[in-house]
């Protein structure tokens, strides 16, 4: 274990208590990881994510959310969804589409679960190399549009994990203002989200590469 890393705070959610309680001891084990949160009831999550200090919410991908959803979630915390079917990475796609900034699978090594945790923690982009080369195909097409210096901004801000109020504060601009660039920006390169938008900025050498 680096003894220098930062602790990772984490949030389980899964329905069941045996994979809950099983995941905590586990992820505990292996140090530099925290379960601070475990949550049964997908609809409990945002009122037990406001209660305690979180970094990563590991989210069972068949668990309900109620009203909520992943894109809604990832405003204030980072989501690495627990995907079920290896064989299958569409599903895993899906997840990060919807807004997830990482993906495991089921059959994921516990080492290999608290380095994906590690990298989602820092603001990075997580993926499992099965789903890698779909990811590839996605964005082979040639950017639609050259950026502006401000958008080139915005873009590798959103790459390194910030959120809108914290790009708006580094760059003195309202969040409003950057709202308004995210949604040009997305129109431009042809992304529906910050995770398409952050593997676009791998992809062109804006940001150091997703893993």
């Amino acid at each position: 274990m680096n003894t220098s890393a930062p602790v990772i705070r984490v949030a389980v959610s899964d329905a069941r208590t045996l994979v809950r309680e099983g995941l905590k001891a586990l992820l505990q084990l292996q140090g530099g990881v925290v379960v601070v949160a475990e949550i049964a009831d997908g609809a409990d999550i945002v009122a037990r994510l406001a209660s305690v200090v979180c970094d990563v919410l590991l989210l069972d991908r068949g668990m309900s959310l109620g009203v909520t959803d992943i894109r809604e979630l990832s405003e204030s915390v980072h989501v690495m969804v627990i995907c079920r079917d290896e064989d299958d990475p569409g599903d895993a796609l899906n997840a990060l589409r919807s807004g997830a900034r990482g993906v495991v699978f089921h059959g994921s090594t516990v080492p290999a679960l608290v380095e994906a945790l590690r990298t989602v923690a820092a603001g990075r982009v997580w993926m499992p190399s099965e789903i890698q080369g779909r990811v590839a195909e996605m964005l082979h097409e040639e950017p639609r549009a050259r950026l502006t210096a401000r958008e080139r901004e915005i873009t590798i801000h959103v790459a390194s994990g910030l959120r809108n109020g914290e790009i708006a504060r580094r760059l003195f601009i309202s969040e409003q203002t950057v709202k308004t660039h995210l949604g040009r920006i997305f129109r431009k390169v042809g992304v529906r989200g910050r995770i398409g938008l952050t593997l676009y900025a791998s992809r062109c050498g804006l940001v150091a590469g997703a893993k």
